[in-house]
């Protein structure tokens, strides 16, 4: 079953039809038409349904199937040859198929030439993690596919810090759905320090969002208080604290641990901020002295 990376990607492609069009190197002021999963079977019992389609007008007249690729799949070899032509022949123009890696083995691996028989060969357009942080700034969509590409990275914080930044025009709704996709791909600890950095330091752009999403915030946080789970609130902030530090100065004291347990909720939020600061355990410490965090 696909991964949440995955399913991010296909509704990045879904959703901005122009972006599969962007990168195949393709001029995007002409989309035409553009498939939620476009179904590239024939008559026959097997479906073969490809993630994302988007088509040009014009003189580009082109089509750009887009799949997304967590792992090596030998079954590609025989169904990717196939929809590129299909698609070739129902939309009677050129086509290419790109294809998104979400790791560098998966990009190598997509890369190698297929043999299609007789002196026919098929090769798709890889986009591997390396090639999308390459990418120059395109918008929300572009910011967010390099998010998602590289969710394991040291930076993927960083990446997505700047992916929202990009998306702050956007209206209320679909500003709170970018966001959700961007924290689903993370990891966990990932997550987390980005949502610790949306509520300590990013300054929401429209009155919608103040309202709403980060009033919606505050809410459940309270009703988490009368709900009785404030502790495992404070466990899951500690222990993300913890596993942050660790990778940054190693594992800390029982002094430490003491006293990060001492604290509340919101004071673990603000420490994970602060551990990107600071240089180690006795200095996040410090800085929670001098913030009234403890």
């Amino acid at each position: 079953m696909p991964g949440p990376r995955h399913r991010a990607v296909v509704e990045l492609l879904r959703s901005d039809p122009a972006l599969l069009l962007r990168l195949a190197g393709l001029p995007t002021d002409g989309v035409v038409a553009a498939s939620l999963g476009e179904d590239l079977s024939e008559a026959t019992p097997l479906e073969r349904r490809a993630d994302a389609l988007a088509r040009a007008a014009g003189a580009t007249n082109h089509v750009v199937i887009g799949e997304v690729q967590s792992e090596p799949d030998p079954e590609k070899v025989w169904t990717w040859p196939h929809y590129a032509t299909t698609a070739r022949a129902r939309y009677r123009c050129e086509c290419t198929l790109v294809v998104i890696a979400l790791n560098e083995t998966t990009a190598t691996w997509a890369r190698r030439e297929i043999r299609t028989g007789g002196n026919g060969t098929f090769t798709p357009v890889v986009l591997g993690p390396s090639q999308l942080r390459a990418l120059p700034p395109g918008g929300p969509a572009v910011e967010a596919l390099r998010v998602v590409a590289n969710a394991e990275a040291p930076d993927a914080v960083d990446l997505a810090k700047v992916a929202i930044e990009s998306a702050a025009g956007m209206d209320g709704l679909a500003f709170g759905s970018y966001v959700d996709l961007i924290l689903g791909a993370l990891p966990d600890l990932a997550a987390h320090t980005l949502e610790a950095w949306m509520q300590e330091r990013w300054e929401p752009q429209s009155d919608y969002i103040r309202r709403h999403w980060l009033a919606g915030r505050l809410e459940g946080i309270e009703e988490g208080r009368e709900e009785g789970r404030v502790e495992g609130v404070a466990e899951g902030a500690c222990n993300a604290l913890v596993a942050l530090g660790s990778t940054r100065w190693g594992s800390p004291s029982a002094h430490h641990l003491r006293a990060l347990h001492e604290m509340s909720p919101t004071a673990l939020n603000r420490c994970v901020v602060l551990a990107l600061e600071v240089t180690d355990w006795d200095h996040l410490l410090r800085r929670a002295t001098l913030e009234g965090l403890r």
